[in-house]
């Protein structure tokens, strides 16, 4: 029976082997953990600079907007000034204007704040205002501005 080989170095060779295998196991389940940590690192940034890119864009976009939108109203604006200097603006004409260029509501005040013509008809009346025109319009009431914006 000199070529048989013994329980105990069987036992021995197949500890060795399982070990062998179990740590090499644990070494390539360490690397990939790391490799995907790394991968999931470089996704997050780059979603991240993706987030942060389209970030901007949106808020040069709403900039953008709001601008045409302010100088689509001071176009409107210098309109219904000329007719007012033209003695032409009466509510009539200013709902039309309104309706027709999709804007809320346009008044016009004399020198004192008080309203003279509106688009809209006074639905609530006899009720205190949240603003009071004088006070809003005072810079240009006394000459300080000349164009207001007044809740874009």
């Amino acid at each position: 029976m000199s070529g048989a080989i013994s329980t105990k170095t069987l036992v021995l060779i197949f500890l060795s082997v399982a070990l062998l295998i179990f740590s090499s196991a644990i070494i390539e389940l360490d690397q990939s953990k790391e490799e995907m940590y790394e991968l999931m690192t470089e996704q997050s940034h780059s979603l991240l600079e993706s987030i942060l890119a389209s970030s901007r864009n949106a808020l040069l976009s709403s900039e953008k907007i709001e601008s045409e939108i302010k100088s689509r109203l001071l176009n409107n604006a210098n309109l219904v000034k000329l007719l007012f200097e033209k003695r032409q603006v009466n509510n009539n004409l200013l709902k039309q204007i309104a309706e027709e260029n999709n804007i809320y509501r346009i008044n016009v005040f004399d020198k004192q704040g008080n309203k003279i013509f509106s688009s809209q008809d006074e639905i609530h009346e006899g009720l205190p205002e949240r603003r009071n025109p004088v006070e809003t319009l005072q810079p240009i009431l006394s000459g300080e501005k000349d164009t207001l914006i007044i809740g874009v």
